[in-house]
């Protein structure tokens, strides 16, 4: 397009670019195939309307309810997969790994809220909860204030 322009500009020989960088190809985890009948359930438009545990269980189960929890690029499935998980079976790995910094915020809030439906973290963890509850983000500092009062 520029070496186009460059032309009809007037320039007596086309301008050439710069080859791209080569790209890296992105690495992807496979995606288990009874985690599509489960993730559709938890793209229903209200909360209301997501599957209780007999629709769980018949979806894929716990195992592709922490799945999407873990690896859903979706925020909003992985929200309501992790809300999900702290009603139905909350697993200790996944909550925790929900709060990590590098995820969206409402990501972390709804780990926060998965990991408060357990008994209380390790000390390390713990500490990071009560962290929390000074994050600018008021779905994490709220999440973090509720845990740490429950567990109290």
């Amino acid at each position: 397009m520029i070496a186009l322009l460059a032309l009809c500009a007037g320039a007596a020989e086309p301008v050439t670019l710069p080859s791209r960088p080569a790209v890296a190809p992105v690495a992807t985890v496979a995606v288990p195939g009874e985690v599509e009948p489960l993730r559709a359930l938890l793209l229903a438009y209200h909360d209301r309307d997501l599957p209780g545990r007999d629709a769980i269980l018949a979806n894929g189960g716990l195992p592709a309810l922490r799945w999407l929890a873990t690896h859903e690029d979706r925020v909003g499935v992985r929200v309501r997969a992790l809300r999900l998980l702290a009603t139905h079976g909350p697993d200790a790995a996944v909550c925790t790994g929900a709060i990590d910094d590098a995820h969206p915020k409402a990501v972390v809030a709804a780990g926060l809220a998965c990991l408060s439906a357990l008994p209380p973290p390790d000390a390390a963890v713990l500490e990071r909860v009560r962290a929390a509850r000074a994050d600018a983000d008021p779905r994490v500092a709220g999440a973090a204030k509720r845990a740490v009062e429950r567990w109290r």
